[in-house]
């Protein structure tokens, strides 16, 4: 299968909590496995859908983005979901200014 990135991914083994922002609003136990400047890829326990806006909140970031995809890889625990990365706040940035 040929890889179609425009952009190149940086693995990555990182916890994270992953909140959805529409419906039922819910925190998920995630970790990002990968991230590109406009993308990445986190695990989840349950599956999210296609379209979803969520936000991602990492020791060193909130991002907020739209889900892209969400897959059940095989002999894995949990829900690949790759994420278009629409805001990154830093916290170092926010930390710093106040």
């Amino acid at each position: 299968m040929e890889d179609r990135r425009k952009e190149s991914r940086n693995p990555v083994n990182e916890p994270a909590t992953v909140t959805t922002l529409e419906g039922a609003v819910a925190s998920l136990p995630a970790r990002v496995l990968d991230f590109s400047r406009s993308g990445l890829r986190v695990r989840v326990q349950s599956p999210l859908w296609t379209g979803m806006q969520i936000k991602i909140d990492t020791e060193k970031a909130i991002l907020f983005g739209e889900v892209r995809y969400c897959r059940c890889p095989p002999a894995e625990a949990g829900y690949d979901v790759g994420v278009r990365i629409d805001q990154v706040i830093s916290k170092y940035v926010n930390a710093a200014n106040q």
